[in-house]
């Protein structure tokens, strides 16, 4: 079975979005940055929303942001792209690193709920 890492759904609209930004002559924190900040606020339903990177500084700063640090335990998926645990260890968190530690950690996690 063949599982797809990329498999992108690039249509002419994308094209003309992209298009219209390399034209503004702003690339970074222009108004078409503001604009995706502020509908994606609006979809979340929230005050305020962030533009970043990447998926990794994504992850970076919603765990920096939920205090996540040295010493906490992260849980994620074993199929995985590296930046996934890359960020735990900038934040020097820990992630189980055996089979027997992560059944361990789903159990205490099972508890809270």
């Amino acid at each position: 079975m063949e599982i797809p890492i990329a498999a992108p759904q690039i249509g002419d609209d994308e094209i003309a979005a992209v298009t219209a930004v390399l034209r503004s002559g702003a690339l970074a924190q222009g108004p078409h940055v503001a604009g995706l900040e502020r509908a994606w606020a609006a979809v979340a339903g929230t005050g305020h929303a962030i533009a970043v990177n990447s998926g990794t500084a994504a992850i970076h700063a919603a765990l920096a942001a939920l205090g996540v640090g040295p010493g906490d335990e992260v849980i994620t998926v074993p199929f995985t792209f590296i930046g996934t645990v890359n960020t735990e260890s900038d934040l020097r968190a820990k992630w189980p690193s055996s089979r027997g530690q992560a059944e361990e950690s789903a159990q205490r996690l099972r508890k809270c709920y």
